[in-house]
């Protein structure tokens, strides 16, 4: 058994995993054998043109397809969308485009061309930027957690209420502690 340096780092994380089974199109050339049709669970077609044949794969079989077929980037991604973001990206609905919109992102990163990478890889940085504030404000006004957000941002959420449950016990103990000393001060 090899070590865990063997595999990516995020080999075991379950958010990483859960990103990769996001389904995007893709287009197989007619040399795909008729056996990769039935991997996907769907029929091979009976003639595939020189457009090819699109069918929706798990991103996370992409990479093992590849000589046979490739993917466009889902409606999620694209520049209109892109555009949307850059212009006011507090007001999107990260979670109903995708609910692990910044970690399929920064897959796609990885598997398109270096001019489409660098495109998205600004836009998902600058929209979290843009969101991040939003959220840490709405963990110190409200309880509920905010809407709109996807996972990455519901663990940043989470971990913020966190860190402000544990500054608030802190601030109370020391609290108590200072009104202890007066006390016993004005005992002795």
């Amino acid at each position: 058994m090899g070590s865990n340096e063997d595999v990516a780092a995020d080999f075991y994380d379950i958010d990483s995993l859960l990103s990769r089974t996001t389904k995007v199109a893709c287009t197989y050339s007619s040399s795909t054998p008729r056996e990769v049709y039935e991997l996907l669970g769907t029929n091979a077609p009976h003639y595939t043109d020189e457009k090819g044949y699109k069918v929706l794969t798990p991103f996370w079989f992409t990479r093992a397809l590849k000589p046979f077929c490739s993917f466009t980037l889902p409606m999620a991604y694209n520049t209109n969308v892109q555009s949307i973001l850059l212009a006011n990206a507090a007001h999107a609905d990260l979670e109903a485009l995708q609910p692990y919109y910044y970690e399929m992102g920064m897959h796609f990163c990885h598997s398109v061309s270096e001019g489409v990478s660098l495109a998205l890889a600004e836009c998902l940085l600058k929209a979290f930027v843009q969101r991040i504030g939003g959220i840490v404000l709405r963990m110190y006004r409200e309880n509920e957690a905010p809407k709109k957000i996807d996972n990455l941002e519901k663990k940043l959420y989470e971990e913020s209420v966190k860190c402000r449950d544990r500054l608030h016990d802190y601030l109370r103990a020391h609290q108590t502690n200072r009104t202890r000393k007066r006390r016993l001060e004005r005992l002795l």
